[in-house]
């Protein structure tokens, strides 16, 4: 072992010393920040699903709110999608709170910084819980940036929900530890209220966050002096959180049952299953391509990320070539978990994924065993915080007294470890060839070589600082310098995890929160689109979530969450690189469902709508054949810029219809106007010579009640996806409301605070 880094020589430096709280913060503070400065300064922006779904969604959680509607149903998109029912809602988040405070000033930048504070938050909880138990400073504050910066906390930020969930879970196992060492009630239920609001965002980072959590809970009952009073304590806690919890979840039981993701099998894991030689970059900054060059990543290369850095990788390997215990309850329950998530991550080639999806209730609501990787970086963070205690503990004794070292010797390991870099190098290098990747391979190899050499400086630099005394925080400032430049060059300064404004238009458009210059798409939709005159987006990133952001209606989206009865019978498609193509059955793009859906305009993509027959991508083919297939119905152009074109189909809306038959063909206009149209109400007046059915063109979902000149009427489904109703003889005024959660359903007509859209023509023609 090298000298300076033992126990005598540095406690008197600090370095292997307490914690020094407000020293430490602040290190923490510098780090984070200067790891994230490409946000802080709105250069760049979180890619992917950050800004293509979960801002969109946000922001319009954030605008219902300041404009006094519930966020309870998004009419922007796909003709109507429930938001609480979603397991990626946005709703219980401080994204939430800070956009509803901010009003005008939510930007994205301001969204990506939210999200970039959850990983900072749960450092600081991994930081207590460490310097609560004596964890030497050095490895102390490694802990803490590896959970802040390392991995998943890099690459994974798109998965905003996801990233959420990670961030906080640290702050769960705090409060868990915190109430066994006083098992009161108050405490108990902040575990609980905390819990509940972590777990709101249902996702899989919750699911095996909430078992790692289940075992630590099962760990401390069976250590502790009154284990009756602390698993009672449990009990409240758990029961805090099923209460508060159970109306976000019924709402989400039943909308995934009636959606397009609720029949996962063991096949839709086996693509998202890490391979072994992922791993291997751990100690890759860039192993698959992830700054420039071709990208040959074996899953995703948002997830095909795991590095952790330089010194955490030091750390661990000085922890093998000490004199440590390795057989201490808290090392063997650690190295048990991070097999098991390991294990996990292979999915299906392992027996351990698929036995527990097939067998354990649970498991099979997810079809990512990858994202275990959330739950390996936590890990890597808290075996930092076990293994440097107990390094701690066992180097002041000499070897021979430990009784449980390692049973191989430091030569042998070294030995195994010269063995593998070659055999590691081989692996490597076969598959980068295969994917015509070499090159990429290369420059990692370059990079970690120069990323080795000035570790090498920085140990040199601290063996001539810890001759002189009082030099542990300057230490401490320059390697938290090199941790922070370590990790954000390998991901956060540049390439495909953090990109920059000027790249994407869709990103710059959402860098301020003004109206839409007059001649924009934007403005356009704005002033031409109803519920009753929607459109369809065919390419770009205008296609995706952007009008619950630009309030415009569209007929596609960007969520996973698609009703079953949408998906197959108008087609639900992530329109921004895929084709649009039609169901089985239907007609075309003039297809009758799309009169009533209300589906007045298609903006198509410039460059696909235009490109070369010597261009013939799946996704432009369609959007051409698309394009002409309108024209030749009589479609005309309305709207060009140098982006999109929009053309507006032929034939009537028959959005608001009346008929009686079950039949499309037998609709006709209804003699009726909309008064009201907002999130979750809808209020339309009529006068009818004659009993008949109102049709009305909004997808029929559970949660939709009508009431009928003030009497409970049944909503029942047209043609199995739109909404009707009996309409009556004479006049009469028919309002719709959307209630979520199951159980808290009432079929009175009593009226609810809802506020129309000012901006909103109502008229249903």
């Amino acid at each position: 072992m090298v000298p300076f880094w033992t126990i005598e020589t540095a406690r008197g430096n600090g370095l292997f010393g307490p914690p020094v709280a407000n020293q430490d913060l602040l290190l923490l503070t510098l780090a984070w920040l200067l790891a994230s400065l490409p946000w802080v300064l709105g250069d760049h922006f979180i890619p992917y699903d950050s800004v293509g779904e979960f801002y969109p969604q946000s922001r319009f959680v954030v605008d219902s709110i300041r404009h006094g509607d519930w966020p309870w149903w998004n009419p922007y998109q796909y003709s109507g999608l429930p938001v609480l029912g979603d397991p990626q809602n946005m709703l219980f988040t401080l994204h939430t709170l800070v956009g509803t405070l901010l009003g005008p000033g939510y930007t994205l930048q301001a969204f990506d910084l939210v999200t970039l504070v959850h990983p900072f938050i749960g450092g600081l909880a991994i930081y207590a819980i460490g310097s609560s138990r004596g964890v030497p400073r050095v490895w102390l504050l490694s802990a803490a940036l590896v959970f802040m910066l390392g991995g998943v906390a890099t690459s994974r930020l798109q998965h905003v929900p996801q990233i959420i969930a990670y961030g906080l879970l640290p702050v769960l196992l705090w409060l868990l530890l915190m109430l066994e060492s006083k098992p009161a009630i108050g405490r108990a239920m902040l575990l609980g209220l905390s819990g509940a609001i972590w777990a709101a965002n249902a996702n899989q980072v919750v699911f095996l966050g909430g078992l790692l959590l289940a075992v630590f809970a099962v760990l401390t009952v069976a250590r502790s002096e009154n284990r009756l009073r602390l698993a009672a304590m449990y009990g409240v806690a758990a029961s805090v959180s099923l209460a508060l919890l159970a109306p976000v979840y019924s709402a989400i039981i039943e909308i995934i049952a009636l959606s397009t993701r609720s029949d996962f099998t063991l096949t839709d894991s086996a693509h998202p299953s890490f391979s072994p030689i992922v791993f291997a970059s751990l100690f890759f900054p860039a192993l698959f391509g992830n700054l420039n060059g071709k990208i040959w990543s074996v899953t995703d290369i948002t997830q095909d990320f795991l590095y952790i850095g330089i010194i955490p990788i030091s750390l661990y390997l000085l922890a093998f070539f000490s004199c440590m215990r390795w057989r201490t309850t808290a090392v063997l329950t650690w190295l048990t978990l991070l097999l098991f998530f390991v294990l996990f991550s292979l999915g299906v080639k392992t027996p351990l994924y698929p036995f527990l999806f097939n067998h354990i209730p649970g498991f099979d609501f997810f079809r990512r065993p990858v994202d275990a990787a959330y739950l390996l970086n936590l890990l890597f963070a808290l075996g930092l915080l076990v293994i440097g205690r107990e390094t701690a503990r066992s180097t002041a004794l000499p070897c021979g007294d430990t009784g449980h070292q390692l049973s191989a010797s430091s030569r042998h390991l070294l030995f195994a470890i010269a063995l593998s870099i070659p055999l590691l190098a081989f692996v490597l290098g076969a598959a980068a060839q295969s994917k015509d990747a070499l090159p990429v391979l290369l420059e990692n190899y370059g990079w970690l070589v120069v990323r080795v050499g000035l570790f090498a400086i920085l140990l040199w630099w601290i063996k001539k600082q810890l001759t002189s005394p009082n030099r542990s925080f300057w230490i401490l400032i320059v390697a938290g310098i090199f941790f922070a430049v370590d990790l954000g060059a390998a991901g956060r300064y540049s390439g495909l995890f953090s990109q920059r404004y000027s790249k994407i238009a869709l990103a710059r458009a959402y860098q301020h929160t003004q109206p839409p210059e007059s001649n924009s798409l934007d403005a356009w939709l704005q002033s031409n689109t109803a519920p009753w005159a929607r459109v369809e987006i065919i390419g770009g990133g205008e296609s995706m979530g952007h009008s619950s952001v630009a309030r415009w209606y569209n007929t596609q989206g960007y969520n996973p969450i698609q009703l079953r009865r949408y998906a197959e019978q108008i087609g639900s498609f992530v329109t921004f690189n895929e084709p649009r193509t039609f169901v089985d059955g239907s007609e075309g793009p003039l297809d009758q469902r799309f009169d009533v859906l209300g589906l007045r305009y298609v903006a198509f993509m410039t460059k696909w709508a235009q490109a070369s027959e010597k261009d013939p991508s799946p996704a432009s083919e369609q959007a051409r054949r698309y394009r002409d297939e309108l024209a030749s119905g009589g479609a005309r152009k309305l709207f060009s810029d140098d982006r999109y074109e929009v053309w507006e189909r032929p034939g009537a809306s028959r959005w608001l219809a009346v008929s009686d038959s079950a039949s499309i063909d037998g609709l006709e206009s209804a003699p009726c106007e909309v008064e009201e149209f907002c999130n979750t109400r809808l209020t339309i007046k009529c006068r009818s010579p004659v009993e008949t059915t109102l049709v009305i063109g909004e997808v029929y979902a559970p949660g939709w009640f009508a009431c009928v000149n003030g009497t409970p009427t049944p909503i029942e489904p047209f043609a199995d996806l739109f909404r009707a109703v009996t309409l009556p003889a004479g006049p009469s005024t028919i309002s719709m409301t959307y209630h979520p959660v199951p159980f808290l359903r009432h079929f009175g007509c009593s009226n609810g605070l809802f506020i129309a859209r000012p901006d909103l023509p109502l008229s249903g023609e």
